[in-house]
């Protein structure tokens, strides 16, 4: 089905990249103490929870759009903080305070030791930093992080042709009673759903449901055949979009597959709308357990962090994930599964399993939603549960306070890959 319109504008995350050395999925290098993967409950060595001090820093770095966001943990005896960043690495410096050798290295000084964190403003997207954040004790450096690498970017997707949309699915026509099994009697059939659009004229189920046409795709980022029973990410044959493939499901928030885990929940956070009049939503709101790996003041369960956490780790050897829009979404919705069930899912469960123990119905967007307070973002139904509705909620798309805590399913453009 194609849909003129449209200009559609997402500010996604950029991952954060690698400086030579190489990184875990957490963006440490590998081996580093600090990192989530060193442990096994996704706890950092020597971060602290809030209210106290450690005697060691930690940095933490959140891009946006032309900007990032430092954050780190409270040192015992800090008078102030330094934040030193620049568009070279900083590793080679024996003394930080030396960073004047750098020709694009700025510093940041005597930011307050009640402030944990700093905004970076006015930096170009695209453009790889390096940042370090330094504990002071009067002109005495107290602790220095590692360096990390961020890089701001805004994802623009500006569609002055036709969007390629899929069809919804739906194979059936209906009546004023019932739903039929073919699109054969109802009322005005030929003018219903089901007479046209891809469900017809490219009806084919063996890569998807109806007009569907899905391949699935391998760690590597190659497709492989339906058959395969292991897979990481779906491609759209017809919208070029890769999505990114739930595993698990079992009701236990992150004990599956790392940061595919389906039961692993977030709040909807984008820092790049700080200065827009639109809440940029929640940044820790969502409980310590909600996603794998957490961990205070570094891994958080929020939607910005969760991009940049999977853009880092390659997944299916792409770093360029983000939060679709509502249409995205509901793009790839089965608006076909109305039944006596209680449990009804609306989308090809060939390709994106769904668990009936999986924890999350309901996924974020990347669209935020407009209102007096801007403190909701858009959502869409994918499992309907109800037995009043029996699955008329499946495909809904409707706001949602941003601290709540929802799935993620990312997506990708691999229309040039």
């Amino acid at each position: 089905m194609n849909i003129s319109k449209i200009l559609l504008v997402l500010i996604g995350i950029c991952a954060l990249t690698g400086c030579g050395e190489e990184e875990d999925i957490y963006g440490y290098k590998v081996g580093d103490p600090r990192s989530p993967a060193a442990s096994g409950n996704g706890g950092g060595s020597v971060t602290t929870p809030s209210g106290e001090t450690s005697s060691t820093i930690t940095l933490s770095v959140t891009p946006a759009s032309t900007q990032f966001t430092a954050s780190w943990n409270a040192v015992t005896s800090a008078t102030s903080y330094s934040l030193y960043y620049a568009e070279e690495s900083l590793s080679a410096l024996t003394n930080i305070e030396d960073y004047a050798s750098i020709q694009s290295a700025v510093l940041v000084p005597n930011l307050s030791a009640t402030t944990l964190s700093h905004t970076v403003d006015s930096l170009n997207n695209g453009t790889m930093y390096y940042a370090v954040i330094v504990a002071m004790s009067g002109t005495s450096i107290l602790s220095q992080s590692s360096q990390l690498t961020v890089t701001p970017s805004t994802i623009t997707a500006e569609l002055t042709n036709d969007q390629l949309l899929n069809d919804t699915g739906a194979t059936y026509s209906v009546t004023t009673e019932l739903h039929d099994v073919k699109c054969l009697t109802g009322l005005s059939v030929a003018q219903q759903d089901c007479s046209f659009g891809r469900d017809v004229s490219n009806y084919d189920p063996s890569d998807g449901v109806a007009g569907f046409s899905f391949a699935k795709i391998d760690a590597d980022g190659k497709e492989i055949t339906d058959s395969t029973s292991d897979w990481d990410c779906v491609k759209d044959n017809y919208t070029k979009l890769m999505w990114q493939r739930k595993k698990g499901g079992n009701g236990v928030v992150g004990d599956e597959h790392a940061l595919s885990d389906a039961d692993d929940g977030f709040t909807w956070y984008e820092p790049s709308l700080l200065a827009s009049g639109v809440t940029s939503g929640t940044e820790s709101g969502s409980t310590p357990n909600s996603c794998a790996g957490y961990s205070a003041g570094n891994v958080l369960c929020n939607t910005s962090a969760y991009v940049a956490r999977v853009n880092s780790a390659k997944l299916c050897s792409f770093g360029d994930w983000r939060m679709p829009t509502s249409n995205e979404l509901m793009g790839i919705v089965l608006y076909k599964s109305i039944t006596p069930s209680t449990t009804v899912d609306g989308i090809d469960e060939d390709f994106f399993p769904f668990p009936d123990a999986t924890l999350r119905g309901e996924y974020w967007t990347g669209s935020p939603y407009k209102s007096d307070s801007g403190s909701e973002a858009w959502r869409v139904v994918l499992r309907d549960t109800s037995s009043t509705t029996k699955g008329k909620s499946v495909g809904i798309v409707k706001p949602e306070t941003k601290a709540s805590t929802l799935g993620v399913i990312l997506v990708r453009d691999a229309s040039n890959d």
